[in-house]
């Protein structure tokens, strides 16, 4: 996760161990300019021995919506769901990284890279009020292109494994689906139906196989929450 500030002090407040949890929390000035404006963070999170803060979530929502939801920003708050699911597709997004990394796969070129970071950066500087939070939150040019690029390579990784998952399903398979749940399907008989259980099922199955896959990665790579207080292993298969 991004750790680097511009001009950070870092204060240390206090270290508790609650529910042996420890939590940290941290304050820091961003500027000169904004030495009134200061931000608590919190450890909501971690992969292997990467911590995330509220700080990354509201970071990495902002950028994935700059990249993939046409640069329409609505607001985060840590505790709503919203801050949940994006702590959950960030958790996903770093141990994917990790695991693309460790065998060099889904590499994503350098134009890529500037491709999207052209976009993320236009985005911000036309969202408005995001643009002044995205300057609150102190990341600086090198720390949102590797932003950038860990988002294109997990996205890469989990696109080549969803359609690696794809697996043709035979007539056998379609037509076992359709005498178990032969009520669904009223008085028409399996040849009316074939071609759509065939699709409905080689879809479930890719589904059941990259959640599997995600499952085995939070565990791999020691994927944990941490909200309200307690330790949780991420829904690493879910996250909106």
């Amino acid at each position: 996760m991004p750790a680097a500030f511009f001009f950070v002090i870092w204060h240390y407040i206090g270290m508790y161990n609650t529910c042996g949890i420890w939590v940290l929390t941290f304050i820091f000035g961003i500027s000169s300019a904004q030495a009134s404006r200061q931000l608590i963070l919190k450890i909501v999170g971690s992969v292997e021995n990467q911590i995330v803060s509220n700080r990354d979530v509201e970071a990495s929502f902002i950028v994935d919506r700059a990249l993939y939801n046409d640069g329409h920003f609505i607001p985060i708050t840590l505790g709503s769901e919203e801050f949940t699911n994006a702590l959950n597709r960030l958790l996903i997004e770093s141990m994917v990284c990790d695991e693309a990394n460790t065998f060099g796969v889904a590499k994503v070129s350098d134009s890529e890279v500037e491709q999207a970071l052209a976009l993320v950066r236009n985005s911000i500087a036309r969202g408005g009020s995001v643009k002044g939070r995205w300057s609150n939150l102190g990341f600086n040019g090198p720390q949102l292109k590797e932003m950038v690029g860990r988002k294109l390579k997990a996205n890469k990784f989990i696109k080549y494994k969803s359609n690696s998952s794809y697996v043709q399903v035979s007539d056998e398979d379609a037509r076992e689906y359709f005498n178990k749940n032969r009520l669904k399907f009223g008085t028409m008989d399996f040849e009316g139906f074939k071609g759509s259980i065939k699709k409905f099922l080689e879809k479930k199955n890719a589904e059941d196989r990259l959640r599997d896959w995600l499952n085995i990665l939070r565990k791999k790579h020691r994927v944990k929450t941490l909200l309200g207080g307690t330790a949780n292993e991420s829904a690493a298969s879910g996250g909106g």
